[in-house]
């Protein structure tokens, strides 16, 4: 099983959002952590990894050698990619 670190800026986007978006965003993240490949898709121009949550995207690094998932930032899909 993987383990999930946020960056400073993930945890400030996390906190900003509903408890109920909030709630999504780690039940999926718990759920990635088992199976990464199966949750997150590689980014097209930079490196980095995907994963969609409702109207929200999580941005993050996955390092299968150690086995962890670094969350870049979390965001809406028309501000995230700018």
């Amino acid at each position: 099983m993987y383990r999930v670190e946020f960056s400073k800026r993930a945890a400030k986007d996390l906190a900003g959002l509903e408890r109920a978006e909030q709630s999504r965003v780690l039940k999926r993240l718990e759920s990635a952590a088992k199976d990464p490949v199966r949750f997150f898709l590689p980014l097209k121009g930079i490196d980095g990894f995907r994963m969609r949550v409702g109207d929200l995207r999580v941005i993050a690094h996955v390092e299968p050698a150690e086995q962890i998932i670094i969350v870049a930032t979390i965001g809406r899909r028309e501000n995230i990619y700018k």
